[in-house]
């Protein structure tokens, strides 16, 4: 019942084959760590010029095509497999670097110095009335006083633009509630005077 039984010549450990792989399992496991190193070492660097040593170059010498040796191992099989699954999916006539996966890899970082608003954002705060300095400068402050980060400042102007929390309306904005008070209270003492 406890963590070890003492035996002739030392002590027998309470379930290490459970928690911890063979000598075997653990030479298996390198080997196959190995061989996946080797594959994906020929797929950056030997695409275009084989190099002398590896064995994957060596196949496509022996086959007179680019195909991976599957008798190499099980995981080259598994990576050529999956390789050959992802090229399908991709677009032929599209770049690598236009894949929809680098526009979710881009960093968020502060923002820019010499980041300024485009002639999108002028024409969405006229539509809504929105004094566009005013907004630029509180968006900036705002975003470097909370040491904000964003990955496209562009499109986080347009929803700071569009929101009712962040901007604040001009004073003559019909969706300012101050605007509509003043006017209303202009036009009832315009009545009062002319009646």
């Amino acid at each position: 019942a406890g963590l070890w039984t003492e035996v002739e010549g030392g002590w027998v450990i309470a379930a290490w084959a459970k928690h911890n792989a063979s000598a075997e399992e653990v030479a298996e496991k390198r080997a196959a760590k190995k061989s996946g190193g080797v594959l994906g070492n020929h797929r950056r660097w030997h695409q275009n010029t084989p190099a002398d040593g590896c064995p994957y170059c060596e196949s496509v010498h022996r086959f007179g095509h680019r195909s991976v040796d599957r008798s190499h191992s099980e995981s080259a099989e598994t990576e050529t497999e999956t390789e050959t699954e992802t090229e399908r999916h991709m677009a032929p006539d599209k770049p690598a670097h236009d894949n929809d996966l680098t526009d979710r890899r881009k960093r968020a970082r502060q923002l820019p110095d010499a980041w300024q608003p485009n002639e999108n954002h002028y024409q969405i705060a006229r539509d809504l009335g929105r004094d566009i300095d005013r907004e630029t400068e509180r968006f900036r402050d705002h975003a470097l006083s909370k040491r904000r980060t964003l990955v496209d400042w562009d499109a986080g102007f347009r929803n700071w633009l569009r929101s009712d929390y962040g901007p604040t309306k001009t004073r003559d904005s019909p969706n300012n509630h101050a605007a509509m008070y003043r006017a209303a209270a202009a036009e009832a003492r315009r009545r009062e005077a002319n009646p």
